[in-house]
Protein backbone atom coordinates (compact mmCIF):
# COMPACT_ATOMS: atom_id res chain seq x y z
CA UNK A 1 0.00 0.00 0.00
CA UNK A 2 2.65 2.30 0.91
CA UNK A 3 5.19 1.75 -2.19
CA UNK A 4 3.46 3.90 -4.90
CA UNK A 5 3.07 6.58 -2.61
CA UNK A 6 6.88 6.69 -1.49
CA UNK A 7 8.16 6.15 -5.39
CA UNK A 8 5.85 9.09 -6.04
CA UNK A 9 6.63 11.59 -3.38
CA UNK A 10 10.33 10.75 -2.63
CA UNK A 11 13.48 10.12 -5.16
CA UNK A 12 15.81 9.13 -2.57
CA UNK A 13 15.83 5.49 -1.29
CA UNK A 14 16.55 5.85 1.90
CA UNK A 15 13.48 8.46 2.09
CA UNK A 16 11.51 6.29 0.29
CA UNK A 17 12.39 2.99 2.57
CA UNK A 18 11.31 5.62 5.79
CA UNK A 19 8.24 6.34 4.34
CA UNK A 20 7.86 2.66 4.37
CA UNK A 21 8.96 2.26 7.74
CA UNK A 22 6.37 4.97 9.08
CA UNK A 23 3.50 3.55 7.37
CA UNK A 24 3.82 0.34 8.77
CA UNK A 25 4.13 1.80 12.62
CA UNK A 26 1.38 4.52 11.63
CA UNK A 27 -1.46 2.04 10.31
CA UNK A 28 -0.67 -0.66 13.47
CA UNK A 29 -1.00 2.57 15.70
CA UNK A 30 -4.67 2.86 14.18
CA UNK A 31 -5.44 -0.77 15.03
CA UNK A 32 -4.12 -0.75 18.49
CA UNK A 33 -5.37 3.16 19.73
CA UNK A 34 -8.34 3.87 16.98
CA UNK A 35 -9.91 6.27 19.54
CA UNK A 36 -6.32 7.82 20.44
CA UNK A 37 -4.31 11.11 19.59
CA UNK A 38 -1.72 9.79 18.08
CA UNK A 39 1.54 12.90 17.09
CA UNK A 40 4.55 11.67 15.32
CA UNK A 41 7.27 14.07 16.00
CA UNK A 42 9.47 15.23 13.12
CA UNK A 43 12.67 16.83 11.98
CA UNK A 44 14.04 17.44 8.80
CA UNK A 45 15.71 13.65 8.75
CA UNK A 46 12.46 12.18 9.41
CA UNK A 47 9.66 13.97 7.16
CA UNK A 48 9.27 10.68 5.25
CA UNK A 49 8.95 8.56 7.90
CA UNK A 50 6.42 10.89 9.59
CA UNK A 51 4.61 11.65 6.27
CA UNK A 52 3.95 7.54 6.26
CA UNK A 53 3.34 7.46 9.27
CA UNK A 54 0.35 9.65 9.27
CA UNK A 55 -0.73 8.01 5.81
CA UNK A 56 -0.61 4.63 7.61
CA UNK A 57 -2.56 5.73 10.35
CA UNK A 58 -5.36 7.12 8.49
CA UNK A 59 -5.40 4.50 5.93
CA UNK A 60 -5.93 2.04 9.04
CA UNK A 61 -8.76 4.41 10.65
CA UNK A 62 -10.60 4.30 7.21
CA UNK A 63 -10.70 0.93 6.07
CA UNK A 64 -13.59 -1.07 5.99
CA UNK A 65 -14.89 -2.92 9.27
CA UNK A 66 -15.08 -6.17 7.53
CA UNK A 67 -13.96 -7.99 3.89
CA UNK A 68 -11.30 -10.40 2.70
CA UNK A 69 -8.65 -7.36 2.16
CA UNK A 70 -8.89 -6.11 5.90
CA UNK A 71 -5.94 -5.74 7.82
CA UNK A 72 -5.44 -6.70 11.36
CA UNK A 73 -3.34 -7.41 13.94
CA UNK A 74 -2.49 -10.92 12.82
CA UNK A 75 -0.69 -8.80 9.85
CA UNK A 76 2.00 -7.59 12.19
CA UNK A 77 2.60 -10.96 13.84
CA UNK A 78 0.10 -10.75 16.84
CA UNK A 79 -1.92 -13.65 17.80
CA UNK A 80 -5.64 -13.71 19.16
CA UNK A 81 -6.05 -15.11 22.50
CA UNK A 82 -8.40 -15.14 25.51
CA UNK A 83 -6.62 -14.59 28.51
CA UNK A 84 -7.81 -14.06 32.27
CA UNK A 85 -5.14 -12.68 34.89
CA UNK A 86 -5.30 -9.23 36.61
CA UNK A 87 -4.97 -5.29 35.56
CA UNK A 88 -3.55 -2.31 37.06
CA UNK A 89 -4.12 0.89 35.74
CA UNK A 90 -2.60 4.48 36.76
CA UNK A 91 -0.33 7.19 35.87
CA UNK A 92 1.64 6.17 32.56
CA UNK A 93 0.69 2.32 33.37
CA UNK A 94 -2.17 -0.06 31.80
CA UNK A 95 -1.10 -3.76 32.38
CA UNK A 96 -2.16 -6.97 32.27
CA UNK A 97 -0.28 -9.38 34.21
CA UNK A 98 -1.94 -13.40 33.26
CA UNK A 99 -2.67 -15.76 35.48
CA UNK A 100 0.13 -17.93 36.38
CA UNK A 101 2.74 -16.35 34.46
CA UNK A 102 5.61 -13.66 35.54
CA UNK A 103 5.34 -11.83 32.56
CA UNK A 104 3.42 -8.55 32.37
CA UNK A 105 2.07 -7.01 29.45
CA UNK A 106 0.84 -3.20 27.95
CA UNK A 107 -2.62 -3.27 27.96
CA UNK A 108 -4.77 -1.35 25.14
CA UNK A 109 -8.29 -1.21 25.07
CA UNK A 110 -9.82 -0.97 21.61
CA UNK A 111 -13.41 -2.68 23.34
CA UNK A 112 -16.75 -1.35 22.31
CA UNK A 113 -18.04 -1.19 25.52
CA UNK A 114 -19.03 2.26 27.52
CA UNK A 115 -17.19 0.78 30.72
CA UNK A 116 -14.68 -1.83 29.75
CA UNK A 117 -13.12 -2.18 33.11
CA UNK A 118 -16.53 -3.07 34.86
CA UNK A 119 -15.84 -6.58 33.47
CA UNK A 120 -13.08 -7.14 36.84
CA UNK A 121 -14.49 -9.42 39.21
CA UNK A 122 -12.52 -10.55 42.44
CA UNK A 123 -9.01 -8.07 40.74
CA UNK A 124 -9.25 -10.68 37.89
CA UNK A 125 -10.16 -10.27 34.26
CA UNK A 126 -11.08 -12.52 31.51
CA UNK A 127 -10.47 -10.91 28.08
CA UNK A 128 -10.40 -11.51 24.34
CA UNK A 129 -7.88 -9.94 21.76
CA UNK A 130 -4.77 -9.71 20.12
CA UNK A 131 -1.01 -10.47 21.85
CA UNK A 132 2.00 -9.17 19.93
CA UNK A 133 5.00 -10.88 19.38
CA UNK A 134 8.18 -10.12 22.31
CA UNK A 135 10.06 -7.59 21.24
CA UNK A 136 13.70 -7.99 22.65
CA UNK A 137 15.13 -4.57 22.13
CA UNK A 138 12.56 -1.26 22.85
CA UNK A 139 9.39 -1.88 23.92
CA UNK A 140 5.28 -1.02 24.38
CA UNK A 141 4.03 1.42 26.38
CA UNK A 142 5.45 4.29 28.30
CA UNK A 143 9.12 4.16 27.90
CA UNK A 144 8.93 1.26 25.92
CA UNK A 145 8.89 -0.75 29.50
CA UNK A 146 6.73 -3.76 28.55
CA UNK A 147 8.00 -6.50 26.01
CA UNK A 148 4.53 -7.57 24.69
CA UNK A 149 1.59 -5.87 24.26
CA UNK A 150 -2.24 -7.56 24.27
CA UNK A 151 -4.97 -5.27 22.71
CA UNK A 152 -8.11 -5.84 24.10
CA UNK A 153 -11.14 -6.36 21.61
CA UNK A 154 -13.75 -7.91 23.95
CA UNK A 155 -14.48 -9.01 27.46
CA UNK A 156 -16.34 -11.59 29.67
CA UNK A 157 -18.95 -10.22 32.18
CA UNK A 158 -18.27 -12.36 35.25
CA UNK A 159 -21.58 -13.11 36.83
CA UNK A 160 -21.86 -12.31 40.68
CA UNK A 161 -21.60 -15.47 42.97
CA UNK A 162 -25.11 -16.13 44.42
CA UNK A 163 -25.15 -16.49 48.25
CA UNK A 164 -26.48 -19.89 49.26
CA UNK A 165 -28.82 -20.32 52.39
CA UNK A 166 -27.97 -21.55 54.84
CA UNK A 167 -30.84 -23.64 56.81
CA UNK A 168 -30.18 -25.04 60.45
Amino acid sequence: MAAPKAEQAFSKAEDRHRYIEGFAEGFKSGLTEPGGTVTFGSNDREEAYVAGAEAGRKAALSQPDEGPNRITLLDFGYTRITATGSIRRGHERSEFRPAGKKEVWWLSLVVDEPKPYSATRNGRSTMTGFLSPKKEFGGYGHMGAYDREFVVIKTKKHKPHKEQNSKS
